[in-house]
């Protein structure tokens, strides 16, 4: 009849298995009855406890409200065994179902419904509204029936009527959350020893119920029914709420039988008293059990979700552990490696510098060796053109070109030197006004621009840490590759200026409106002996703006250039502030 760990239940199964469920709880509820029956005392009209209020309310929550006939027949079977008229019986089942049905109400709308023995604060709404509230209901119709019908007259009403009402309360506290938590809770198998600690249990509840509340003689000078709140705790303790909730109703049908007999601590002269002892013991007994049991069973479900993330915790450092044992591994191993490659490029860059060092040395030695060679032929061609006498003679012509070629090699050793000398030791960077190097720069070229026309302009240009004799060397350079490349039909233009592309770097631009070049050729023009066009046409080593890159690189910086055909060149040397 309930859900989770039984059988189901609801409006959408067939209708004999409808049917059939119905038949069921109306079997139950009758036999609840009569048992609650036999437990009531011969002169009252109520019973001690009604079991069957608690089977009805737990129907409705696990079934829903369609099992109302089930508790409206099994209530008519009840009324016909003792003998009352339908004229009482009906209203009797109609009051038992409209009590079910506003308790189970009253659970899904402030306790959670079935859940609502898993926290206290829902037991005491279940056990205030549920229990207490719902079963005014059903006192008050079933009490007025039996007046109507003239079992019982008007001046015991609210007596009975009292005594009805506690009788539903404590069914609805004590049966229902036996009835719904057998229904819905999944249960684990016992082990050996959980198995022999049930067994102990229920011999011991068994025990104090026939000792304390069912065997002991009736007397106000031995209070013993304290004795029960360890039985009742264990439970609470040590099993779950269902556990708790038979323990109690184990207990308070003992407390009855003894009551019924004349024994026990509730037994008293007064039958109404000692069923209204009866009813307050088992419904406060079984609400306050049901409380700790909530209590310990949250407690523990929240020690198995810590001890869950705990565990997760624990897994996920041991994995970030090994995570981090296998990085560090591996950072070593990278470690070592970068350890070896920084020796094999230390040990590379002394052999390059070495090498360079030989290389700077072997370039000077050529350079000062083929010089002096160059040199006397220079000197004997002239001596040639002077024995000729006739310039017109081919050996005066023979002469000229030994000179020009002589000389041509000159400057390409210059210019070998002068390139070995940028990448060799240079002395160290001083403070070096740009434009003042630049205008010094400009001075050899005054006899190009008087020739030719044109101007030369220089800008602002700041001052920098650098080595004044190779940016003298770039400017000169600059210049003469402008001049150089100047078209035939315009006067050329020079100009130098200064900007910042970002912050701590200088850059300087020489700009001029010679010839050009594509874009395509920028990067073979600053290659050692790149060239664009003839010899025949432009004369030059080929190696000038090879040392401008190699000066510019010595100082931390780059060369770079644009060009237009026809329309000019622009180059941007980036420096260091």
């Amino acid at each position: 009849m309930g859900a989770g760990g039984g059988a189901s239940a609801t409006e959408g199964d067939p209708f004999w298995r409808r049917a059939a469920w119905v038949a069921v709880l109306a079997a139950a509820y009758f036999v609840a009855g009569r048992l609650s029956l036999a437990l009531a005392f011969a002169r009252l009209a109520a019973p001690t406890i009604w079991l069957p209020a608690g089977i009805a309310v737990a129907a409705f929550l696990l079934g829903g409200p369609w099992m109302w006939p089930g508790v409206f027949l099994g209530s008519l079977f009840v009324s016909a065994a003792s003998g009352r008229t339908a004229w009482v019986a009906v209203p009797i089942a109609a009051g038992n179902v409209l009590e079910a049905w506003l308790g189970a109400w009253a659970a899904r709308r402030f306790a959670r419904g079935r859940a609502a023995f898993e926290r206290p604060r829902h037991i005491a709404a279940f056990a205030f509204l549920s229990g207490a509230a719902s079963a005014t209901v059903g006192a008050v119709i079933g009490a007025a029936s039996l007046c109507r019908g003239s079992l019982l007259s008007w001046d015991g009403c609210g007596a009975t009527a009292l005594t009805w009402w506690l009788a539903d309360a404590a069914g609805i506290i004590v049966v229902a959350p036996i009835v719904i938590l057998a229904a819905m809770e999944r249960r684990d198998r016992w082990n050996k020893e959980k198995s022999a600690e049930a067994g102990l249990l229920f011999a011991s509840v068994l025990l104090i119920g026939w000792a304390v509340l069912g065997g002991a003689p009736a007397s106000r000078n031995y209070p013993l029914d304290f004795l029960c709140l360890p039985v009742i705790l264990w439970p609470a303790f040590r099993f779950g709420p269902a556990e708790t909730a038979l323990t109690a109703l184990v207990l308070s049908g003992a407390a009855v039988g003894g009551a019924l007999r004349g024994l026990g601590p509730f037994s008293r002269g007064n039958e109404i008293e000692t069923v209204l002892l009866l009813q307050s013991f088992s419904a406060i007994t079984a609400a306050a059990a049901l409380a700790v049991a909530a209590v310990v069973a949250e407690r523990r479900k929240d020690q198995e979700v810590l001890q869950g993330s705990r565990r997760s915790l624990e897994a996920a450092v041991r994995e970030r552990t090994e995570t981090l044992t296998k990085t560090l591994g591996e950072l070593e191993s990278e470690i070592a490696r970068r350890g070896l490659v920084e020796t094999a490029l230390e040990r590379r860059t002394r052999e390059l510098a070495h090498s360079n060092q030989e290389l700077h040395q072997f370039a000077a030695v050529v350079s000062h060796e083929l010089q002096e060679p160059l040199r006397k032929i220079l000197t004997f061609g002239d001596l040639l053109k002077g024995m000729a006498a006739d310039p017109r003679r081919e050996e005066w012509e023979y002469a000229e070109r030994m000179e020009d070629a002589a000389r041509r090699m000159q400057r390409l050793v210059e210019g070998i030197l002068e390139l070995s000398r940028t990448t060799g030791d240079a002395p160290p960077l001083g403070p070096v006004d740009l434009g003042e190097v630049a205008r010094e720069a400009a001075l050899d070229f005054e006899p190009l621009v008087a020739e030719m026309g044109g101007n030369l302009f220089i800008g602002p240009l700041p001052i920098i840490g650098a080595d004044r004799a190779q940016m003298r060397r770039l400017f000169s350079n600059l210049i003469s590759n402008a001049y150089k490349f100047r078209k035939k039909e315009d006067a050329p233009r020079i100009r130098i200026s200064a900007e910042s592309p970002q912050r701590g770097f200088v850059r300087i631009l020489v700009e001029d409106n010679g010839i050009g070049f594509e874009d395509e050729f920028t990067e073979m023009i600053f290659k050692p002996f790149g060239r664009l066009h003839r010899r025949a046409d432009y004369e030059g080593s080929g190696l000038g703006l090879a040392i401008c890159r190699r000066i510019a690189m010595r100082h931390g910086g780059d060369i770079t250039a644009k060009g237009r055909p026809g329309e000019g060149a622009v180059f941007a040397v980036t420096l260091p502030v």
